[in-house]
């Protein structure tokens, strides 16, 4: 990572943005070296100096853009901000791209990039660097990448060295080890458990192969030898009644015959008496 960064952007759009990239940046290096103006301007100095100052010396400058930051106007004349030669933002974006350092726009929220003949004759060339993206929705990685690309390490990034021997301008985009994706080590089997479990799986499908079909086959030829061939469902008999060898038909019993016999109304109920030998069959008459 480059030794000192400098984060410019306009208070009234982007503030909450730049200060979360600035803890981002704070957590890798020390507050020293990262360049927020409300955190890193002491009390009682001069505000122009200091920034000038820092520009002068920073080694990589992060312009924040969002979408008012084109035509932000100031309040008291009316005119766009980056109309005024003493803008603050116009001051530290020009005057670190006059150095030749990397400036990097950082468009926030999916801000468009404004046209060339758009900005002010020392700004023209900003968005012919190479830019950055950070989203709300993906805030961390977006700046994640941001910290990766600029490099993570004490010693100059290798986007900025290159920018350098070129005489300024974009850093140039360069695939480092960390961006190349690495292809998944493949997983060694261990030669004995590969057989083992080739062993297992054919003797899974012998089973199921032969063994079941077997066994099936068995109980079908045991049923039929113990208990003969089925009987299909139409030929079975009826249960047979309790104390019967066979099941007697169903008969269907007619109601007693009904006679008139001196005026009264009288039943004939057949009647057969166990008590002889052989049974003697013989009706009862009842009458009401």
């Amino acid at each position: 990572m480059a030794n000192r960064i400098f984060i410019s952007y306009r208070r009234e759009e982007s503030k909450y943005q730049a200060r979360m990239i600035y803890q981002a940046f704070s957590k890798l290096r020390p507050t020293s070296e990262v360049f927020m103006d409300v955190d890193t301007i002491p009390l009682g100095v001069n505000f122009a100096e200091v920034i000038g100052g820092w520009v002068q010396k920073c080694d990589v400058l992060l312009a924040l853009v969002g979408a008012g930051w084109l035509e932000s106007k100031d309040p008291k004349t009316g005119f766009r901000r980056l109309d005024n030669p003493n803008d603050f933002v116009r001051i530290e974006v020009s005057e670190a791209l006059n150095r030749g350092i990397p400036v990097v726009p950082v468009l926030l929220d999916d801000a468009p990039l404004p046209d060339q003949d758009q900005l002010p004759d020392d700004l023209r060339t900003l968005f012919d660097r190479n830019a950055a993206y950070v989203s709300y929705r993906t805030f961390d990685g977006d700046v994640e990448g941001l910290i990766k690309r600029l490099g993570t390490t004490d010693k100059q990034s290798p986007e900025i060295a290159q920018s350098s021997e070129l005489g300024g301008g974009a850093p140039v985009q360069t695939r480092t080890a960390e961006d190349t994706p690495t292809a998944a080590t493949p997983m060694v089997k261990d030669p004995k458990e590969s057989s083992r479990h080739t062993y297992w799986s054919r003797r899974g499908m012998l089973f199921l192969l032969v063994i079941i079909p077997a066994l099936v086959a068995t109980a079908i030829v045991a049923r039929w030898y113990f208990f003969g061939p089925p009987v299909p469902f139409k030929e079975m008999n009826p249960s047979p009644i309790r104390g019967s060898d066979t099941a007697p038909p169903f008969e269907k019993k007619e109601a007693p015959a009904r006679k008139l016999r001196n005026g009264q109304n009288c039943t004939e109920i057949p009647f057969t008496d166990l008590s002889q030998n052989p049974p003697k069959s013989s009706t009862i008459i009842r009458c009401n």
